[in-house]
């Protein structure tokens, strides 16, 4: 594949240039300024349009980056051949994707080819965007590579059936995802928020253990209690029915105490016999009278003497009762009085009682209801326990086999990368010859493709070395990779000036290592320093 021509209405700073592109290796030897960089931009968004889009930086947002700076038409055209066909695509660029238009022209009919869509640069080098920059484009200060799902597809020469090694990146991160949701060692991990609440239950369950003997003890007493109070209002029913009597004595039945004083202390009856007999005599006295006037008369004297004696005594004996009754009636109810008081004493002090035995068992009942309830809450817990236990132990089965199934994963990766690691190291040792004048016994590569160097019997990373040594080695393994990937027809190489940390001596090696490449790839060489210059 080459590329042809370019006509560059607007872009960047670049405005109405049209640019010829030669085999080989062809030098654009500019000053600072001119458009090198912007040059290789547009290049690259002919294929694969533009990347970081949603990004509010307008200098890593590539569309609003590049957007012409004197206004006009945004876009141009970009002539290629590849498979001995010739096309030009044409692309103008709006505000927003959607705004963009894409025109695939066959050279030899001018007419729309279907052969390509808008994704042509995925279709092209079966590379994504990213997978291109680590490759084919070599920029300034960005000389070092790493692999891709798409850079191991193309090496596995599978780029027609490969949606398995192309997911791998994105189906490993998905796994160290919810490896990393699930791990029972990160506080954020599911597992270990689990365990967190296994071990919470487990302590609360353990501070419920006396629960039931608390519940059985409380239950004890409010049964206790509720005797106490049977009792009390036994007792109580009682002095109720004693004061009802006591009242119904003093009120309802006045004249019991006349009877019973009546009954009890009765006045004398020689009175009554005094005031008969002289009844007797002055009646005897009188019938006498007649015949015998002594005897009647004196008849009538002791009659009457009798009658006067006999009432004397009875009235006498009646006040004296009267008296008696009156105090016996004022003790009887002075009695009944204080019988009445000590009754309502009694049921006053068994109303505290009974009142305070109440309360007693409402707030045992609620102790006990309250306890009953976390008992229930308790074996509530006791059931999400066993539940969150049976989660913990079927979740840790699936964070294994996940952790297993990313650990085969890597396996089969490292098998598969094994088979080309071979002739990507003789590609990379040919070129880190060729440019450092050094042999590459010293480096190595593993099945992930990075290099290490031998250095006092460690082998070490490149970014233990200096830039030109990094620039050198990632360039010798971008190169690597691209002879690795394209066993047929050779892509074009752009190269923005990579050289700038080289030294003198390797820089005059990787001249004569850009006239070799040009011999077998189309290199567009962009560099600001004669030095640097083809």
């Amino acid at each position: 594949m080459k590329l042809i021509q370019c006509h560059i209405e607007n872009f960047g700073k670049l405005k109405n240039q049209t640019i010829s592109f030669s085999a080989g290796c062809q030098c654009f030897y500019y000053e600072n300024g001119w458009g090198k960089s912007t040059l290789t931009a547009f290049l690259k968004v002919m294929f694969y349009g533009f990347d970081n889009e949603r990004s509010r930086d307008d200098y890593v947002n590539e569309r609003k980056r590049y957007r012409p700076w004197q206004g006009g038409v945004y876009g141009g055209s970009l002539t290629f051949e590849i498979n001995d066909k010739r096309y030009t695509v044409e692309r103008t660029f709006g505000l927003k994707e959607k705004e963009d238009t894409f025109i695939l022209r066959d050279d030899r009919t001018n007419l729309e080819s279907k052969d390509y869509t808008s994704n042509i640069g995925e279709e092209i080098f079966h590379l994504d965007s990213g997978s291109f920059d680590k490759t084919i484009l070599l920029s300034q200060n960005d000389c070092a590579t790493k692999t891709t799902d798409y850079i191991q597809a193309k090496l596995g020469n599978l780029s027609e059936a490969t949606d398995d090694v192309k997911r791998y990146e994105k189906a490993d991160s998905r796994l160290n995802d919810l490896l990393n949701a699930m791990s029972p060692l990160r506080k954020t991990g599911s597992l270990y928020r689990l365990n967190e609440q296994i071990a919470d239950l487990e302590a609360d369950l353990r501070r419920g253990d006396p629960l039931e003997k608390e519940i059985e003890s409380l239950l004890e007493e409010k049964r206790r209690l509720e005797e106490d109070y049977i009792k009390y209002k036994t007792v109580q029913e009682e002095l109720l029915e004693r004061q009802r009597e006591i009242s119904i004595q003093t009120e309802i039945e006045p004249g019991m105490a006349e009877r019973y004083f009546d009954r009890e202390a009765r006045p004398a009856r020689w009175p009554k016999w005094f005031l008969a007999a002289g009844i007797f005599c002055v009646i005897f006295g009188i019938v006498l009278l007649p015949k015998n006037m002594f005897g009647g008369t004196l008849l009538l004297a002791a009659g009457f003497l009798l009658l006067v004696t006999g009432l004397f005594q009875y009235r006498k004996q009646q006040l004296h009762f009267q008296t008696k009754k009156e105090e016996w009636n004022a003790s009887f109810y002075e009695y009944k009085k204080k019988q009445l008081e000590e009754v309502q004493q009694r049921l006053r002090k068994i109303q505290i009682m009974i009142e305070n035995t109440y309360r007693k068992i409402v707030h045992l009942e609620r102790e006990i209801q309250d306890k009953l309830k976390k008992r229930d809450r308790f074996a509530e817990k006791e059931e999400q326990l066993i539940y969150l236990k049976e989660q913990y132990d079927a979740d840790y089965v699936k964070y294994e086999r996940l952790k297993m199934t990313r650990e085969y994963l890597a396996k089969a990766k490292a098998v598969y990368c094994a088979k080309y690691r071979s002739p990507l190291m003789q590609s990379f040792s040919r070129y880190y010859e060729m440019i450092s004048g050094e042999r590459a016994d010293l480096c190595r590569m593993d099945t992930n493709m990075e290099v290490t160097v031998q250095e006092y019997g460690h082998q070490r990373e490149t970014r233990y070395f200096s830039a030109g040594w990094k620039d050198l080695m990632g360039i010798c393994m971008r190169m690597a990779l691209v002879d690795s990937m394209y066993q047929g027809e050779k892509p074009f190489l752009i190269m923005d000036d990579p050289f700038v940390n080289l030294d003198q001596k390797k820089m005059e090696a990787a001249l004569e290592f850009l006239r070799e490449l040009g011999e077998e790839y189309q290199v567009l060489y962009f560099t600001c320093h004669e030095s640097r210059a083809v």
